[in-house]
């Protein structure tokens, strides 16, 4: 399986092995997978046991190169291990439907914040590619961790596989986007009543 069929039973997968590991485990495995964060898929061998090992060979390429689905998934998981750090084994920073855009409103508590977080969001929207968009999504992650919010892991997989081809970049932004003011909004909403 390629593309985004196969992003999805990998990264359901790969999640599940990692949160059914023991608890020191867990632990060396986050460690590791972080010190991924900013990296190549390649440059950190130490990695590609955590990366490849349960990946379906169709989404490996046997030039040396990286696969775009092989870059989404690491990227995913390294910024995920990120996410967790701080967090305990049951408190999961990867929860299935928690869309990145509302995650990030849910950040917001003050019109001062609003523009702090709407900045931020924006960069990392606008980013020209998966290296731009990794690096300004490493702030965000630290915000969502620093309030706990949790973000699907597996849909940011897909969405960092799309993003790498420039006509799916609009669309991906349009849904974060949406995701993150539809947020915003009800927020106002609920404060209004």
């Amino acid at each position: 399986m390629k593309g985004k069929a196969g992003i999805r039973a990998y990264m359901h997968k790969t999640l599940e092995e990692i949160f059914g590991l023991r608890e020191a485990d867990f632990r060396s495995t986050m460690a590791s997978l972080r010190r991924g964060v900013g990296h190549e898929p390649g440059e950190i061998p130490e990695l590609m046991g955590h990366l490849l090992l349960s990946m379906p060979e169709e989404m490996m390429d046997s030039s040396g190169r990286a696969t775009a689905e092989l870059r989404a998934c690491y990227a995913a998981l390294t910024l995920f291990a990120m996410h967790q750090q701080g967090h305990s084994q049951t408190e999961r920073m990867s929860k299935e439907g928690a869309s990145l855009g509302s995650a990030v409103a849910h950040l917001i508590t003050n019109e001062e914040e609003f523009s702090r977080v709407q900045r931020r969001f924006n960069m990392m929207a606008t980013s020209d590619d998966l290296n731009e968009l990794q690096y300004h999504f490493r702030t965000i992650v630290r915000m969502l961790s620093d309030k706990s919010l949790p973000v699907d892991y597996v849909t940011m997989a897909e969405d960092f596989y799309s993003y790498q081809f420039m006509d799916n970049r609009p669309a991906v932004r349009l849904k974060w986007g949406q995701d993150f003011y539809r947020t915003v909004i009800k927020k106002e909403d609920k404060k209004d009543e």
